[in-house]
């Protein structure tokens, strides 16, 4: 959509400068940002001045470090750009917006800033959840506030052990005080039971990854342990509130990994219950409060567990509605990789496997720095038979020939 050059600009000046003051940002550090002139940037604000896109591209990550396409789609719409994401079309504002919003109105509201930062953990983007845990040590004052955000920066840091302490400490002191002090700290207790499952779970999922390389009783165990108290920390959680959405997706990413680690070790593993906890998930009234990423994998683990479960009809009804919303989403294509490698476990005709390998090279060409299927693929149970029923195409596809 091209600009139209007599189209007033006092809608996108208007809510710029909403943006830039709820952001707390000077008009100064905002051109300096941006290598251009304080005066241009007041003129902007008023209208008398039109932006290029490309301006407004860079002022996405300057208001919005963790991120927010809905509000860098917004200052487009308003300059009269076609947005990037379509987000104000599809309803999908994501679960950063969201907080964003929440501590525009309240900058204490130290239960959505905490949300926020452990959202952008999840997201690796540990940089920018380092800057908004610096922010948040000079905001809040509480001792309890500060423990949790101090253990949120180990975690960001990769320091699970130091997380962890910090983490029981913050629950410890907070299971102490009054109803009425806590009410004044804008936390909740099952906040505090979710921080401790996620980093839980992060060591979790690394031991499991140690676990595939080296497979042995020890790694097993280990990983083992860690989803176990994950999956406890979220029993308490969801016994305060059961509808929590970030507790029981947390704990259907639990189950499934419990199950993946069980069956990689040769054991029977329960993969109706982890079927069971994300239909939960997604067919919950708040499954939109998820960032809508996370909403997308859980989607795509519900199809990975139904396969495991031998339904496959449900998985490829799923996955087949969802590769029509996502063409281009590596995971899709990885999951479906798997499912046509799970068909050939009962039906050994090399269709499957054909399939499986197309599915595999699709992923693999996505460009996407999310993208873990070269890593995974070489040592991932669920790709087995292609491995071990067409060993040559499967490396070349990899590219793990000397």
């Amino acid at each position: 959509m091209s600009k139209k050059k007599n189209r007033p600009t006092s809608a996108f000046g208007q809510k710029l400068r909403e943006l830039r003051k709820k952001r707390g940002i000077t008009m100064k550090h905002l051109a300096d940002q941006l290598s251009v002139s304080e005066s241009y940037i007041s003129r902007l604000e008023t209208g008398e001045r039109h932006p290029d896109k490309e301006l407004i591209l860079q002022l996405g990550p300057v208001l919005y470090p963790e991120g927010n396409d809905a509000e860098l789609d917004a200052l487009l719409i308003a300059a009269d750009y076609t947005p990037l994401k379509l987000e104000q079309m599809t309803g999908h504002d994501g679960v950063i917006h969201h907080f964003q919003q929440v501590l525009a109105d309240n900058p204490l509201n130290f239960r959505a800033f905490n949300a926020l930062i452990i959202s952008l953990i999840k997201q690796a983007k540990y940089e920018v959840a380092e800057q908004k845990i610096q922010e948040g040590l000079q905001r809040y004052a509480s001792s309890i506030q500060l423990q949790v955000l101090l253990g949120a920066l180990e975690l960001a840091r990769g320091n699970h052990e130091q997380a962890l302490h910090y983490q029981h400490q913050a629950l410890k002191a907070f299971e102490q005080e009054s109803e009425k002090q806590t009410r004044q700290l804008f936390l909740q207790r099952n906040d505090l039971l979710l921080n401790l499952a996620v980093i839980y779970f992060l060591k979790g999922y690394s031991a499991i990854d140690q676990y595939l390389q080296l497979p042995n009783p020890e790694n097993y165990q280990q990983a083992k342990d860690y989803l176990l108290q994950a999956s406890q920390a979220l029993e308490q959680a969801l016994a305060i509130d059961p509808e929590d959405i970030y507790a029981l997706d947390e704990q259907a990413r639990v189950l499934f990994n419990l199950a993946y680690l069980a069956e990689s070790d040769g054991q029977t593993a329960n993969y109706a219950a982890v079927v069971a906890a994300f239909e939960r998930v997604i067919t919950s009234d708040d499954k939109n409060r998820l960032n809508y990423s996370e909403l997308i994998e859980s989607s795509l683990f519900l199809v990975h567990a139904y396969a495991k479960n031998q339904d496959f009809l449900a998985a490829e009804r799923h996955i087949n509605i969802i590769e029509c919303c996502l063409p281009n989403y590596w995971l899709v294509h990885y999951i479906k990789a798997c499912l046509y490698n799970r068909k050939y476990s009962l039906d050994t005709q090399s269709t499957w496997i054909d399939k499986a390998l197309r599915s595999l090279e699709r992923a693999l060409s996505i460009s996407d720095q999310a993208n873990r299927t070269r890593l995974e693929a070489p040592h991932d149970p669920d790709l087995q038979n292609i491995r071990a029923h067409a060993s040559e195409r499967f490396k070349k596809l990899l590219k793990l020939e000397a």
